[in-house]
C-alpha cells in the first residue's frame, strides 16, 4: 500500500457513530486528515469551511441525489463510471438552464 504524498482530507459521513470513528481512526493511521460528520447539514458545514479531496457516503438516497458536473466525460474510465452511477451528468461547459433542468429533474425524482 502506497501512503499518500501530502495528507489527503477525506469526508466521512455516515449515521453510525461507531463506524465514523472507526473508519476516522484507520484512517487517519494511514495519513489522511479525516473530518466526519453524522448527517447531510454537518457534511455541507465542512465543505463550506475546507474542500475535502474525497468523501465516503453512506447513503444510496444521496447517490440518487447527485449530478455530476465535468468536463470529462470522454475518457474511457470517466464514461464507465458515470455509466455505473446512473447519475445524471451536466457537461461542461454548460449553460445554467441545463444545470437547473437537471437539477429539478433530481429532485423531483427523489
Amino acid at each position: 500500500m502506497t501512503e499518500p504524498l501530502s495528507p489527503a482530507t477525506l469526508l466521512v459521513v455516515d449515521d453510525e457513530p461507531e463506524l465514523r470513528e472507526l473508519l476516522s481512526e484507520y484512517f487517519t493511521r494511514h495519513g489522511f486528515v479525516v473530518q466526519t460528520a453524522a448527517d447531510a447539514a454537518q457534511a455541507r458545514s465542512l465543505v463550506a469551511t475546507g474542500r475535502p479531496d474525497l468523501a465516503l457516503l453512506d447513503s444510496p438516497a444521496l447517490a440518487r441525489r447527485m449530478v455530476f458536473v465535468t468536463g470529462d466525460t470522454l475518457s474511457p474510465a470517466a464514461g464507465r463510471f458515470l455509466a455505473d452511477t446512473r447519475c445524471p451528468i451536466v457537461d461542461k461547459p454548460f449553460s445554467k438552464a441545463d444545470l437547473l433542468d437537471k437539477v429539478r429533474l433530481v429532485l423531483d425524482q427523489a
